[in-house]
């Protein structure tokens, strides 16, 4: 003879998978956050392999922050497509484009959520020339590219790291990635870094990290 659940039996079974679902989401949820982290960083050091293979092509000068000309709406990435078999049409595709980014811009192309340091210069700008990578005093210590901040619909901030003492922003240092963000620095390692070590910088210099010449 069938047996069926009563009414309070169901009810059981509903609140037990209720329960094992708010237990199991957290984790699931932070496992999946780690993966778009990781995958992130993998971007990251993609970047640093075409940037390296720029400098070597431009007799050591790092790439532009704003871009091949001084129209360019992608800036330092249109540098780097040529070096990711990719076009100047997906600037805002992966390895640019960080999984994880929050960032709503009406135009997609300044949602990639990757940013570039601004010490590394400007052409459009005599005050700021472009730097040479050799020129770096301490390249494990100077940010290359990072997470961008996610709060701001600025995209001349969204697509360039300014240094903390150049904003305005409360906050000038993202923390997309379980409160930090990551890190490509100037050897070409990556690293995770979180959003207070950052804004304190070091040396008593908050600045510290974003220096070419410390």
């Amino acid at each position: 003879m069938k047996r069926f659940f009563t009414v309070i039996e169901l009810l059981v079974v509903i609140v037990i998978i209720g329960i094992l679902a708010s237990v199991l989401m957290p984790s699931l949820s932070e496992a999946r956050e780690k993966a778009l982290a990781a995958t992130c960083s993998t971007n990251f050091r993609q970047i640093g392999i075409a940037i390296q293979s720029y400098t070597d092509d431009a007799d050591g000068f790092m790439p532009s922050v704003s871009g091949n000309s001084a129209n360019s709406q992608h800036g330092w990435r249109d540098e780097l497509v040529m070096y990711l078999s990719m076009n100047d049409k997906q600037t805002s595709e992966a390895p640019f484009k960080c999984p994880s980014s929050k960032l709503k811009h009406e135009w997609e192309n300044h949602n990639v959520g990757s940013a570039y340091n601004r010490m590394f210069g400007d052409r459009r700008y005599q005050s700021r020339p472009a730097r040479r990578l050799g020129e770096v005093i301490l390249p494990a210590e100077t940010i290359v590219v990072g997470d961008s901040i996610d709060w701001s619909n600025d995209w001349a901030v969204t697509s360039r790291l300014l240094k903390p003492s150049d904003t305005d922003d409360p906050i000038p240092v993202g923390n997309r990635h379980q409160g930090g963000i990551n890190i490509l620095w100037a050897d070409f390692h990556m690293q995770w870094m979180p959003q207070p070590t950052l804004r304190q910088g070091k040396n008593g210099n908050i600045d510290y990290y974003y220096l070419i010449d410390k």
